[in-house]
């Protein structure tokens, strides 16, 4: 690929049949068959609307052919470069363009080279000011690719299955009786069984088992005592406290 841009994208043979041709009908068949266009696509016709005014000024200009191949590259390599970069401001692709400008209208071989004469350069600038970069946002809306963000949201609202209603404390019964009602003590005297009715000469599985089980029914007896002590103590305890005891009571009554 040559470091200028001159005859890049127009050879002397399709300036020469450009500067031939005259109906619009016959130059947009022209651009499209040369860049490999489709008229009936929406952004290849807008890129032929774009080309076909470049080339217009040229013409209208008075350019010499290398200097309408020139412009046409030029405008062109500014257009693909600025739609390659998605967040470029047009002040940015104004600055690619004119760093495009400078290396063709300037004598320093190799780095650059003259095609376009000074007076030249305020009127190329004119024109792409008022044309390309006018309108560079709707350039990039129809030729950038839009990366659309797809949102998806759920109700917070479920349907939950409400607690089960508890009662009011009023109601409510005291621990013992609650205690007396679902714990089931069995008879101490029938089932009472000491572990002195055994014979520990014949000791087998059975009598290990009963063995046990005495034991430990002898154990829930005590556990069984030891906490109703404690139940009787913590309610006398919780009626001295509310003012509930036989004293306090009968001391409230005196002063009626």
């Amino acid at each position: 690929m040559s470091l200028f841009l001159t005859w890049e994208d127009l050879k002397p043979e399709h300036v020469e049949r450009y500067l031939e041709i005259s109906t619009l009908e016959e130059i947009t068949q022209f651009l499209s068959q040369l860049l490999h266009l489709n008229p009936e696509d929406t952004n290849d016709a807008i890129l032929l609307d774009f080309h076909y005014y470049n080339l217009a000024f040229a013409v209208e200009a008075k350019f010499s052919p290398e200097k309408i191949s020139t412009f046409f590259s030029l405008m062109k390599k500014t257009f693909d470069l600025s739609m390659s970069q998605p967040h470029w401001t047009w002040e940015e692709s104004f600055a690619a363009f004119k760093e495009l400008l400078i290396k063709h209208s300037v004598q320093r071989p190799p780095f650059s080279v003259q095609i376009f004469a000074y007076e030249d350069l305020s009127i190329i600038a004119e024109y792409a000011l008022a044309s390309f970069f006018r309108h560079y946002k709707l350039y990039q809306y129809s030729f950038i690719p839009k990366h659309v963000l797809n949102l998806e949201t759920q109700s917070s609202f479920r349907t939950v299955t409400a607690p089960p209603r508890v009662e009011a404390l009023a109601k409510a019964q005291p621990e013992a009786e609650i205690l007396a009602r679902n714990i089931e003590w069995p008879e101490e005297e029938k089932e009472k069984e000491s572990l002195e009715t055994f014979h520990f000469d014949a000791v087998n599985a059975d009598t290990v088992t009963k063995a046990i089980q005495a034991s430990l029914h002898s154990q829930m007896i005590e556990l069984k005592k030891t906490l109703q002590a404690q139940l009787d103590e913590q309610e006398r305890v919780v009626s001295e406290k509310l003012g509930l005891g036989g004293a306090p009571a009968a001391a409230a009554g005196g002063k009626k």
